[in-house]
C-alpha cells in the first residue's frame, strides 16, 4: 500500500469537507424549504393564530416572515447562495421556535422538546460558518 503525502491527505480532507458540508447544507435546507411550504399549504392564519396564543406580537405579519424565511432561507442553502446570511436568518428563526415553543417541552422531540431544533441550530451554525471554507 502506498503512502499518503500530505498534499494528497489534505486533498482527500478537503474534498470530504465539501462532500460532508453539500449534504448537510442540502438536508437543512430541504428540512426547512417543506416546513415553510407546509405552512402555506396549511394555511397562513392558522399559524398566526398559534403565535398569537403565545403572545407574539404581530402575529400575522410574523408568521409571513417566519414562512418567507424557511422557504426561501431552504430554497438558498440547496442552490448554495447567500448561505450564511440564509444560516443565520434560520438560526434566529429557530431560537425564536426553540423559547417560544420546544423548551418548556422537555427535551425529547417525541414530546416536542428541544432535541430537533438544537440540531438545526447546530447544522446551520456548522454549515454557515463552513459556508466560506466548502466551495
Amino acid at each position: 500500500m502506498k503512502k499518503m503525502q500530505p498534499k494528497e491527505i489534505n486533498k482527500l480532507l478537503h474534498n470530504n469537507q465539501r462532500t460532508s458540508m453539500f449534504v448537510l447544507r442540502t438536508v437543512i435546507g430541504i428540512i426547512f424549504l417543506t416546513h415553510g411550504i407546509a405552512k402555506i399549504i396549511s394555511g397562513i392564519p392558522p399559524f398566526a393564530s398559534m403565535l398569537q396564543n403565545l403572545g407574539v406580537p404581530l402575529p400575522f405579519i410574523v408568521a409571513v416572515l417566519v414562512i418567507a424565511v424557511e422557504v426561501i432561507g431552504g430554497g438558498v442553502l440547496i442552490l448554495n447562495t447567500a448561505v450564511l446570511p440564509a444560516s443565520i436568518a434560520l438560526t434566529l428563526n429557530m431560537l425564536g421556535a426553540l423559547f417560544l415553543v420546544h423548551i418548556s417541552k422537555g427535551w425529547f422531540v417525541s414530546s416536542g422538546g428541544a432535541e430537533f431544533v438544537v440540531l438545526l441550530i447546530a447544522g446551520l451554525v456548522t454549515v454557515g460558518m463552513g459556508s466560506h471554507q466548502a466551495k
